[in-house]
């Protein structure tokens, strides 16, 4: 079945069946143009329109940002100058709200709420460096697609799944416990799937770009995606 922004989304139900055996999946060239979705222009657009929310990691940890607040300013705002430098070093960076920056962005993600009852939102991972790191093997709560637009990137999923009867935290398991099922390259405009809180951890060594899609069980509160003009 294609939908507004061109996916073919039988390549993914043809390999995962959600009932009785979800589980990861790489599908090579899932998405056509990935340009289109996520490109180091769009990732400029996002450093100069103050909406974005960033995050910076060195070494597996979090940089803190600073704040900027004017007397105006209820809440302020992130340091422009501090996060370009950190990305002109090689960090990796991690983009918030980007649904709603980018027109593809936004029909993909309100495609996604079409076919699952789900809230989802996009997650810009990148970095200009050739020996940046991102966060360590961990798990997330909801079911994630993951995009790469740029650059490759070295991916591992684990056959291990957290219950949903522990905390969710970024405490380490033990690795003598973590059985690969998926070790694989991610190349532009490949997909990979990684159902709810599956272990799993990103290896970049080189410049690239992916697009994180977490999609959240529920309806209520989803982002107006719609387009409006005036």
């Amino acid at each position: 079945m294609n939908y507004n922004t061109g996916i073919n989304w039988d390549l993914f139900f043809d390999q995962v069946d959600l009932t009785h055996d979800d589980k990861p999946v790489h599908i090579p060239n899932f998405l056509p143009n990935p340009e289109k979705l996520l490109s180091w222009e769009d990732v400029e657009n996002s450093l100069n329109n103050y909406v974005a929310y960033w995050e910076l990691i060195k070494n597996q940890n979090k940089i803190q940002i600073p704040i900027k607040k004017p007397h105006w300013e209820f809440s302020g705002y992130q340091d422009k100058k501090f996060i370009k430098d950190n990305i002109d070093e090689g960090n990796t960076f991690v983009i918030g709200k980007y649904s709603i920056q980018n027109t593809y962005a936004r029909l993909l993600c309100k495609e996604i709420e079409l076919m699952f009852p789900v809230i989802t939102d996009i997650h810009v991972y990148g970095s200009k460096g050739n020996s940046s790191t991102s966060f360590p093997y961990h798990y997330d709560g909801p079911a994630n697609f993951i995009i790469q637009t740029y650059g490759k990137c070295k991916w591992v999923v684990y056959n291990s799944f957290v219950s949903t009867l522990i905390e969710q935290n970024f405490n380490l398991p033990n690795p003598q416990k973590l059985v690969p099922i998926i070790d694989t390259i991610l190349t532009p405009g490949d997909m990979l799937y990684i159902p709810p809180r599956c272990y799993h951890a990103a290896f970049p060594d080189q410049p690239r770009l992916s697009a994180s899609i977490p999609c959240h069980p529920g309806t209520e509160g989803r982002w107006d995606k719609e387009h409006y003009k005036i």
